[in-house]
């Protein structure tokens, strides 16, 4: 919602999409920011996820993203990228181009924005560190995105809204 709090909104999202290389079931895949809030987060999540580090998970080395499970499986990933513009969206952070120290399956977390809602990456499952955001207008227009959606997946909405104190009958506010 425009009145969240990126502090604590941007940790959650990225937490969610690219924890476990985003390779789980309840992995946030979409973002939905709604109104003039779009810009802000998609800026703070791409920095939020270039600050990642990515890496083999086998060893010592202090990593925050490991790789995916497969050769195949990283090159799908990087083929909904290579979609992405074809389908009017904009690649705002490109996990491909990240340069890795080690070996393994690795692709970097990448954000996707302005993706359409009937587009590939809005319709399907990456089921890896692509976070794809689809802006909308108002609350109604996000949650009927939500339901569109073939897939049985969770939801969270972030707002002030619920921090505010509620007016009484008489128009006072609680002490």
């Amino acid at each position: 919602m425009p009145d969240a709090d990126l502090d604590h909104v941007v940790p959650a999202i990225a937490a969610s999409a690219f924890g476990c290389s985003g390779e789980r079931c309840m992995a946030g895949s979409i973002a939905v920011p709604v109104g003039n809030i779009a810009r802000p987060l998609v800026e703070r999540l791409c920095r939020s996820a270039e600050s990642l580090r990515v890496g083999p998970t086998d060893g010592c080395t202090d990593v925050d993203m490991g790789p995916v499970i497969t050769r195949q499986h990283r090159d799908r990933v990087a083929s909904y990228l290579e979609r992405a513009g074809s389908e009017g969206a904009t690649v705002a952070l490109d996990g491909r181009r990240r340069h890795f120290d080690g070996e393994g399956f690795l692709i970097g977390p990448s954000v996707v924005d302005e993706v359409a809602p009937g587009s590939t990456l809005a319709m399907e499952e990456v089921f890896g560190p692509l976070l794809s955001v689809v802006r909308a207008a108002s609350l109604d227009e996000a949650l009927a995105l939500g339901r569109r959606c073939p897939y049985g997946n969770g939801a969270s909405i972030f707002t002030a809204a619920a921090r505010r104190p509620a007016s009484s009958s008489t128009g006072s506010t609680p002490a």
